[in-house]
């Protein structure tokens, strides 16, 4: 349920800061982002009014957490990537991820608290609904997945790098197509297990949200919500350890790779995702009453 919720939170912030064609579609989109993931969540469970609004204050909230703390750093972090060139080296191209992922963390770890408190209010009968929602959503990544397997890995990611690419401006020639191939080569698809994995803590977790009249339950569950971004044996975790090394790799060869007229289309399309960024910052620090 939670990476679930996650992953659609992160997709949905991520396309409005970062795919809009022009800042004002960013900052229209970015003021209906509470009502988004309002209505979003009220899919899991036929929730009664007072929890509905309580969902709604949490969004919005959050709205204006991720308005004064997040944005700023990821205006940053827009910068340092501005600042990539032919010298850029894979440590510096790791820093950057490795700054962008504690983003990302802190954007879904807000939400822990709340949850666990929400969830104390869950009735035996909502709980069912949001098992039956999971097995709803379980059953159609099913179904994605044997579609996906009609086509390599190796081909479904590398196109996912093209696309990413092409939506920061970034159309690769031939030989920088051939060269990511051949950088991507060594990547393992741990999709499945991953898959597996998330199935066993939702099951688990359900299972735990069960227990919310108990008074261990607040702790049971946020000791669950912890362990969600440290599921999988060690040879799951060096997977996607190596994987991440092969991706520093990858893209530290493109940047370098930049002709000029790339890497001036690459800072053009960022300026339009700063100044994005920008207007939802200035906005959010209007004062209503003036």
């Amino acid at each position: 349920m939670i990476n679930t919720i996650k992953s659609k939170l992160f997709i949905c912030v991520g396309v409005i800061l970062f795919i809009n064609s022009c800042a004002i579609a960013g900052s229209w989109a970015y003021e209906r982002l509470d009502k988004y993931l309002s209505n979003y969540f009220f899919t899991y469970a036929d929730f009664t009014y007072a929890q509905k609004e309580e969902i709604k204050k949490v969004n919005n909230d959050f709205k204006q957490w991720l308005s004064f703390n997040q944005l700023p750093q990821i205006q940053i972090l827009l910068l340092e990537i501005t600042s990539l060139g032919p010298s850029s080296t894979n440590q510096e191209i790791d820093d950057i991820y490795s700054t962008g992922y504690e983003t990302f963390l802190s954007v879904n770890n807000y939400f822990n608290p709340h949850l666990v408190k929400f969830s104390k209010s869950l009735t035996k009968n909502q709980i069912d609904q949001i098992k039956d929602h999971f097995s709803e959503i379980r059953l159609k990544r099913n179904q994605e997945r044997r579609e996906q397997e009609e086509e390599s890995y190796e081909r479904r990611l590398l196109q996912g790098w093209v696309d990413g690419l092409d939506r920061l401006g970034v159309e690769l020639l031939d030989e920088q197509e051939t060269l990511l191939r051949e950088s991507l080569a060594d990547m393992k698809d741990n999709g499945l297990q991953w898959d597996l994995l998330q199935e066993t803590w939702t099951e688990e977790f359900i299972g735990i949200l069960r227990k919310n009249r108990e008074p261990d339950f607040e702790k049971l569950l946020n000791n669950h919500l912890q362990q969600l971004f440290n599921l999988g044996d060690s040879n799951f975790k060096f997977q996607i350890k190596n994987n991440r090394k092969l991706g520093v790799v990858a893209i530290s060869q493109l940047v370098r790779s930049l002709n000029e007229n790339q890497r001036k289309k690459l800072v053009n399309k960022i300026a339009v995702y700063q100044k994005s960024i920008k207007k939802i910052i200035e906005n959010g620090n209007q004062d209503p009453s003036a």
